[in-house]
């Protein structure tokens, strides 16, 4: 009877949380100044955070930590609040909270390496691929504004150039897999099962957050949902976070080449 009870509040709170993660995502930034939309991504994170610790909701109070620390560092707005600091300091700290709390097995595992097996290659190379050719149409057919971020890349010699799209691809691909996958999808799952809905709502969440991302606009948020989707599957498939993070590593090294040609 406890575990039935224990999953049902798990699964309530995680309802709620599911709200809220998309605020979180990035979608009201098109209704909100970028303040306010921080300012209601905060309020309602730690609102949240409250109702799954009185509700002992182990599952969904570690999402609700890691969203009240996101929205909580980009509301100080002392601290970077760009890449990567908008997510990877948020995930160190909660990482380190979670390390000497009740809920460090259940995180951990979440975040757990699994394997690549023999099996999972031919669908890690179709996504790859596939990955890269969406990508590519979708910077020619919508011809998108991608100035501020060409701007962020260095200009000058070729190994210094090449070295800052290795690092954006490995830092990327491993916090964003961390928060998505990891994170997100692993508290969905443990609320509701390996049903269709985490992988669902996660793709849904990820894609939103690149609204004005890359890829960005509308089209490029059906792309990055897509996409996560299949990251999702493949997660589930290889049992943790190893072959996600390396599909991700591809297709942002695909990003950074679509950017560096038009600097270098």
């Amino acid at each position: 009877m406890d575990t039935i009870r224990r999953e049902r509040l798990d699964a309530w709170s995680m309802g709620v949380l599911v709200t809220s993660l998309f605020l979180m995502s990035g979608l009201l930034g098109r209704f909100l100044p970028r303040d306010g939309m921080i300012s209601v991504s905060l309020v309602i994170s730690v609102l949240f955070l409250a109702v799954c610790f009185i509700r002992a909701s182990r599952v969904a109070l570690a999402l609700a930590l890691l969203m009240t620390l996101t929205s909580l560092w980009a509301f100080t707005g002392v601290w970077p609040r760009g890449f990567p600091f908008a997510y990877l300091v948020p995930l160190v700290i909660f990482i380190g909270i979670v390390r000497f709390t009740r809920l460090r097995r259940t995180v951990f595992r979440w975040l757990g390496g699994g394997r690549i097996e023999r099996s999972l290659v031919p669908l890690f190379c179709l996504i790859v691929v596939l990955s890269a050719v969406g990508l590519f149409a979708w910077s020619r057919l919508s011809d998108p504004d991608l100035g501020f971020f060409r701007e962020m890349i260095p200009k000058g010699h070729f190994g210094l150039v090449v070295s800052a799209g290795l690092a954006f691809a490995l830092i990327n691909a491993a916090v964003e897999e961390a928060v998505y996958r990891g994170v997100v999808q692993g508290a969905l799952e443990s609320a509701f099962g390996l049903t269709w809905l985490p992988l669902i709502v996660q793709a849904l969440v990820f894609g939103y957050a690149h609204l004005e991302g890359i890829p960005s606009g509308w089209s490029g948020v059906l792309l990055a949902t897509s996409y996560g989707f299949v990251l999702g599957i493949m997660k589930r498939r290889s049992g943790g976070m190893m072959a996600p993070i390396l599909a991700h590593v591809f297709a942002d090294l695909v990003i950074f080449v679509i950017l560096v040609g038009f600097v270098v």
